[in-house]
């Protein structure tokens, strides 16, 4: 079963969340000051809340869609605005649509990882929610608000924004190893087109989650690179310079020693 999502506030958070009978996620967002990835100590706190809430799981989802400071983002108030989403029941999807889309960016964007983006519809009593999927390592300040706000304008009741911050292309330009995303115009008429496409695609769907585990990378292959450049380099210099830097600190002593030597010498000693 699917429930109507909803949007819960706590200080400066909020989570965009979605039911079902079994499940309850909440995609969190600092939507005022920003964040780096939610603290790893609040995975426990979701098994520990699971025995008491109204659902058999409680999963969270770091938006990264707001660049900030990773001090932005207390535990506590995480905390309890997935306490209040957990508690919480929604209103049943009588009929329960669900559209997918995607289109190509076709300019360049800074921070963009993939010139892909991908809108997921979901239609609840017909009302049209949508999670949009940005490859990037996060969003500039203000960013999100323009893309939430493009869709607002398709008339969509609510929407969400996320990128994977999996740092698959970091290091690719100069300047910085970690570019976040700066929403261009031809990024938002893109993700326009992508949303106008998921409705197009809607259709009846049935709701099911999957536990799996899988292997992920968490750098790119521009890092991966680097990283072996620098072993090999690293096993040059051990096997070459350093020798040589030994070698010729024992040289300089011999001259030294046997300078001394001939000092000692003219002097008669």
């Amino acid at each position: 079963l699917l429930y109507r999502p909803q949007r819960y506030r706590y200080r400066h958070l909020e989570g965009f969340t979605l039911y079902t009978n079994k499940t309850c996620i909440v995609i969190i967002s600092n939507p005022e000051k920003g964040g780096d990835d939610l603290p790893s100590n609040l995975w426990d706190f979701t098994k520990d809340i699971s025995k008491k809430s109204l659902y058999d799981h409680i999963i969270l989802v770091d938006a990264h869609n707001f660049q900030g400071p990773k001090e932005a983002i207390e535990v506590d108030d995480v905390k309890k605005l997935v306490t209040e989403a957990s508690l919480s029941v929604s209103e049943l999807c009588k009929e329960a649509l669900v559209g997918f889309g995607r289109c190509n960016v076709w300019m360049y964007t800074e921070g963009l990882c993939n010139d892909l983006v991908e809108v997921l519809t979901i239609r609840c009593n017909e009302r049209d929610y949508a999670i949009v999927y940005i490859y990037g390592n996060n969003i500039v300040p203000g960013g999100r608000d323009s893309i939430r706000r493009a869709l607002l304008n398709l008339g969509f009741e609510d929407v969400e924004v996320v990128t994977p911050d999996d740092h698959t292309c970091a290091a690719t330009t100069f300047g910085s190893t970690h570019t976040a995303v700066k929403p261009s115009a031809s990024l938002i008429e893109a993700v326009r087109k992508a949303a106008i496409l998921s409705r197009k695609d809607l259709s009846p769907a049935k709701v099911r989650t999957n536990h799996i585990r899988t292997i992920t990378k968490i750098v790119g292959p521009t890092v991966w690179s680097m990283l072996a450049l620098l072993d090999e380099v690293g096993s040059f210099i051990l096997k070459t310079w350093i020798p040589f830097l030994l070698m010729s600190e024992v040289v300089l002593g011999i001259i030294l020693y046997l300078s001394e030597v001939r000092n000692l010498a003219l002097l008669g000693i």
